[in-house]
């Protein structure tokens, strides 16, 4: 599947990339996270979350790392009215027996609104490349539910939140910044790794921080996406919380603790690709860290080793 977005994005459109929009999904309820869906999280995909008529997030709709945008749907409650209303498939291959749909919601009806305005976004300016609808996006998104805690503004002065990515998306100002953008740049990557090999300690706020230093003999990036592969082996990987803070000091919480009930009988995370865009438009130069601390007693784990992947343009040195 990966191989088949990286072909889509690498030849789709004429070279251009297909654009790929993607549900963050609609596990809130059950503390699920965009970062444990191998496609939200991918930097080839555009995860979008889900805001309500209020224009605060739906309780539906997951928190991550990865989440770009927020676009309105439903707001989870049955018989408000507050649903999406969209065109049907005709007949019994529908959700009724009409042409329109009164009830549609959740991520995938905040999704295909994206998509939509994409396609507007393409009109207006078939040059865009996958990246440069992406940055596009995270640029002209708007800061709605300003009272929500988890706002700060990242390095290159962007909002970022890990409920809301980069804000509600904009339809207007993202067509207008489409018709007069300039594409970016070729895509350069930086990459390094780190074997802390080290254990976990249980239930200690403490854990185990491993550091990549990316100095002066590496290329200085305008970063577009991080990806951190994790290896820690783990009786029970919802114990582990997962944090990348960059050298700028903003923090990409890759995986949440959760609140354990019993052992999952998995093996932890095994070369898990986690991903960011919390750091757009900051600088991949300095000393990146990531901290994995066991928030949970009961169950035992390593900090193996990690790998630090980092996508943009070339930057002026």
């Amino acid at each position: 599947a990966e191989t088949a977005l990286r072909d889509g994005v690498t030849n789709g459109r004429g070279g251009k990339g297909i654009v790929y929009v993607w549900a963050a999904g609609n596990g809130r309820g059950d503390m699920d996270n965009v970062n444990y869906d191998g496609f939200a999280n991918s930097r080839y995909t555009i995860a979008v979350g889900a805001s309500t008529i209020t224009g605060k997030i739906a309780p539906y709709s997951e928190d991550g790392a990865p989440v770009m945008v927020v676009a309105p749907s439903s707001d989870g409650a049955a018989g408000t009215l507050h649903d999406v209303v969209t065109t049907d498939l005709t007949g019994s291959a529908g959700y009724v027996s009409g042409d329109y749909y009164s009830g549609f919601g959740g991520t995938s009806a905040s999704a295909p609104l994206v998509s939509g305005i994409v396609a507007l976004m393409l009109q207006a300016n078939p040059a865009l490349t996958w990246r440069d609808v992406q940055a596009i996006l995270m640029e002209t998104a708007v800061k709605i539910d300003p009272g929500n805690k988890e706002w700060t503004t990242n390095a290159a002065g962007y909002h970022v939140n890990h409920t809301y990515g980069f804000g509600g998306i904009d339809a207007k100002a993202a067509v207008a910044a489409a018709r007069s953008w300039r594409n970016l740049g070729a895509e350069t990557t930086v990459t390094a790794t780190a074997r802390p090999n080290a254990r976990i300690p249980d239930a200690s706020t403490t854990g185990v921080t491993s550091s990549i230093t990316l100095g002066r003999s590496r290329q200085r990036l305008s970063i577009e996406y991080v990806e951190v592969v994790l290896n820690a082996p783990h009786d029970f990987w919802h114990d582990l919380e997962v944090t990348l803070i960059a050298p700028s000091g903003t923090r990409s919480i890759l995986s949440p603790a959760a609140i354990p009930d019993t052992s999952d009988g998995t093996q932890g995370f095994l070369h898990w690709r986690f991903g960011s865009a919390r750091h757009f438009g900051e600088s991949s130069r300095g000393t990146w860290k990531l901290r994995v601390r066991d928030l949970h007693g009961g169950d035992r784990g390593r900090f193996v080793s990690w790998q630090l992947r980092i996508y943009g343009t070339v930057a002026p040195s």
